[in-house]
């Protein structure tokens, strides 16, 4: 998994003024129901990071929305979780959890955790 698109829940996003115009409250009532809003985007393997990169739309219509790195590193587990609506890759950190839901979450996930496997097999400064 060189590159995938889909949507990763993000906690404490605020609706810009075009978000509130289009969504009205609906980002705050997301952020306390669901914990988070799931922001659109694309999901890559960078030489030792991952990266989320959230979509022009969304860029717009939330508040202070950046690219998200995440090193391979300080991946602890991938794990492929399915719901109603569809897949995710689930990726516990050092830190905390990122989720991204995709369109064959399960492969994706094996891959990724290859990648982290991969990782952590190579000297620290040895970048691939």
């Amino acid at each position: 998994m060189v590159s995938k698109s889909g949507s990763a829940l993000i906690a404490g996003v605020k609706a810009s003024r075009l978000g509130r115009i289009v969504s009205g409250d609906a980002v705050e009532r997301m952020n306390s129901s669901v914990g988070g809003v799931w922001i659109g985007g694309r999901l890559s393997v960078s030489g030792r990071d991952l990266v989320f990169s959230p979509s022009w739309l969304d860029r717009r219509l939330h508040e202070g929305l950046a690219d998200i790195t995440i090193r391979l590193s300080s991946v602890r587990t991938v794990q492929a979780a399915r719901d109603r609506a569809s897949g995710a890759i689930v990726i516990d950190l050092e830190g905390g959890r990122f989720c991204f839901r995709c369109n064959g979450a399960g492969s994706a996930a094996e891959e990724l955790s290859k990648m982290v496997e991969e990782t952590r097999r190579l000297p620290a400064d040895d970048a691939p």
